[in-house]
């Protein structure tokens, strides 16, 4: 699995394009703990197990396109635990985290931010 060339050779907005999609259905959304802290943004995928590899790489793709427009993110994590699929394959989750800090967040929201979920949005004021 891998993003077509076209994508990860484009200019930022063709990047952001992508991105933008992509957030709109796979991005968690922002949301604060307790004390008004805000967690980390996550884009989380199920791969099987066997296609592990594959999906690190995906996702290494994908953070890369998140650097390239000014966002930080965390390096791409294997959940320990595994799953059944409906097809009786093992899966795990891979995942990697946008910063939480605060100027980061505001970078997502200028330079990526969401096209459609604009309720991801709630807990969020630039």
């Amino acid at each position: 699995f891998h993003l077509p060339y076209w994508i990860i050779s484009g200019n930022k907005d063709l990047k952001k394009s992508f991105l933008c999609a992509l957030c709109d259905d796979e991005l968690s959304s922002f949301n604060k703990d307790k004390k008004g802290y805000f967690y980390p943004l996550r884009l989380k995928f199920n791969k099987n197990e066997k296609l592990i590899n594959s999906g690190i790489k995906f996702l290494e793709e994908i953070k890369q396109l998140f650097e390239d427009l000014d966002v930080q993110c965390s390096n791409i994590k294997i959940n320990n635990s595994r799953f059944i699929n409906k097809y009786g394959e093992i899966n795990r989750s891979l995942y990697f985290n946008i910063s939480a800090r605060r100027y980061n967040l505001n970078k997502f929201a200028r330079n990526v931010g969401f096209n459609y979920e604009i309720a991801k949005y709630k807990d969020f004021k630039l």
